[in-house]
């Protein structure tokens, strides 16, 4: 399905890049050949539209860092959510939006499942580092959403390594309802994170197949025209960029040093 969401948010020519917040973390870039990334840690599939590969790296847990969270810690959310007829998500993310970018240098490593691009660490486990007296709920949350793009971020210097840079990030999946987790990415990676009318954009680009495939639109690019509307453009903020550098730095560094720790867990649990 992340090939056919690829296509649905018009990531369907050469210099696209999108990015998708469900359950996992995961990236999608389009490339006119397949051998781009000398290290072979990028996963390459062929494309649907001709002559085309899509790069997609792959983190097993990106929203799922968040709904860990909310079943584990959010109960007072879930009950008002259901009492009020809202979204138990919605009402974490508005904690999470008091909180200065940041997260008063609370720093997480999201790796529930293990670390995949492009770290490549089953072991790894997940982490809040950095946390004090001073620090509540919010303060967790925000930082469940700042690590995710951290793993965005690091996942973009990888395709870049490989040839594939782009300038904007097309943002598909459940992550992309939250506009607080949009403009964290946004800052954070420092591109302007765009998202579309229309949550599924897998079920779209299924639809855009069909109708090359049945004549309706003579190719893909055709049909993303036609089809592909943008919703809100996200763009970064300049105020916001120091602190983030700094908080990323402090993400890589931190998984980089555990590492050793989290070669341990993997060779414990065989």
């Amino acid at each position: 399905d992340q090939c056919a969401g690829a296509v649905g948010v018009g990531n369907v020519a050469r210099g696209l890049l999108s990015e998708s917040t469900g359950g996992a973390l995961t990236l999608q870039a389009t490339v006119a050949r397949p051998d781009g990334d000398a290290t072979g840690r990028t996963p390459v599939y062929v494309h649907s539209a001709p002559d085309r590969y899509l790069f997609c790296p792959v983190c097993p847990t990106g929203g799922m860092a968040l709904t860990w969270f909310r079943d584990r810690f959010g109960a007072d959310e879930v009950a008002r959510a259901a009492r009020e007829g809202r979204d138990a998500y919605d009402l974490l993310t508005e904690l999470a939006a008091d909180v200065p970018a940041g997260a008063a240098r609370l720093t997480m490593l999201p790796h529930l499942m293990g670390a995949f691009s492009p770290e490549y660490e089953p072991g790894a486990r997940g982490v809040f580092f950095g946390f004090t007296l001073a620090h509540g709920k919010a303060h967790f949350v925000r930082a469940i959403l700042e690590a995710v793009a951290y793993m965005l971020r690091r996942n973009l210097e990888l395709l870049a390594d490989a040839g594939a840079s782009a300038d904007t990030v097309h943002s598909h999946g459940g992550g992309a309802r939250s506009d607080l987790w949009c403009q964290i990415k946004a800052d954070v990676v420092g591109m302007p994170v765009v998202t579309l009318e229309g949550e599924d954009a897998a079920i779209r680009g299924d639809a855009m197949l069909a109708g090359v495939a049945i004549g309706a639109f003579a190719n893909l690019e055709e049909a993303a025209t036609a089809m592909v509307m943008p919703r809100h453009r996200f763009t970064p903020d300049p105020a916001t960029r120091a602190v983030y550098d700094d908080a990323y730095r402090r993400y890589v560094e931190l998984f980089d040093t555990l590492r050793p720790e989290f070669a341990a867990f993997e060779i414990d649990k065989g």
